[in-house]
């Protein structure tokens, strides 16, 4: 089985094994492909695949499917090594490679001044991006800091959602501290309050639907 963490009640669910109910399709099979890190996409005909490898550099970094058939994706030299993709539509797509986050807009890839290595977001106008160090949102006119780590030697940003309103949940790692939970209401950051696990990812499409993944805090 796969444990599943739901935030909303703090209750760990054991969710069963079961037989595939829809069928899974092999679209693509790449020989020597590098580790496959992120997937996204703004419908069936339109997914991005992003992709690792710090053993060689002659690798496509970032495939694209039409519905048809996976692609390379002519990205800038610099563009390199994809951690993480997400976009609010084919024109809006946003990569974190390299160390910074990427921008495309439909006809060209750009890179902004963000330092981060995780990305996602509700909208074109509220994107978030980290790093372990801190957190920014993009506001659809530029970037705003929103979260710093003080002490990055004992806490960093584990992992975030960003919902409607402008809401944001992230979970920081602290050691030897308790690890925390966090929300910002689209204004300010509330009180922490204490992680009922260690949350590698959050998904739902609102707070009190959210689910995280992860594992106990043991």
């Amino acid at each position: 089985f796969l444990p599943a963490l739901v935030s909303c009640d703090q209750a760990t669910v054991d969710i069963p094994s079961v037989p595939d109910p829809i069928g899974w399709t092999l679209l693509d099979e790449f020989t020597r492909e590098p580790f496959p890190s992120d997937v996204w996409g703004s419908s069936a005909n339109d997914v991005y695949v992003g992709y690792v490898d710090y053993s060689r550099d002659d690798y496509d970094v970032l495939r694209h499917f039409d519905g048809t058939q996976w692609a390379p994706v002519p990205v800038p030299q610099e563009l390199d090594q994809v951690y993480g993709i997400w976009g609010s539509g084919p024109d809006d797509v946003y990569v974190v490679a390299a160390d910074f986050a990427w921008h495309f807009d439909g006809a060209s890839w750009s890179r902004t001044d963000v330092v981060a290595q995780m990305v996602t977001g509700h909208d074109a106008g509220h994107v978030i991006a980290a790093s372990s160090t801190h957190l920014v949102r993009f506001n659809g006119a530029a970037w705003d800091t929103l979260l710093v780590i003080t002490d990055p030697d004992y806490s960093y940003v584990g992992a975030f959602w960003a919902g409607p309103a402008s809401s944001i949940v992230a979970y920081i790692e602290n050691y030897p501290e308790a690890d925390s939970l966090i929300r910002h209401d689209g204004v300010s950051w509330l009180p922490a309050e204490p992680a009922p696990g260690r949350f590698n990812a959050f998904w739902g499409e609102s707070e009190t639907g959210l689910i995280a993944v992860g594992r106990d805090s043991n």
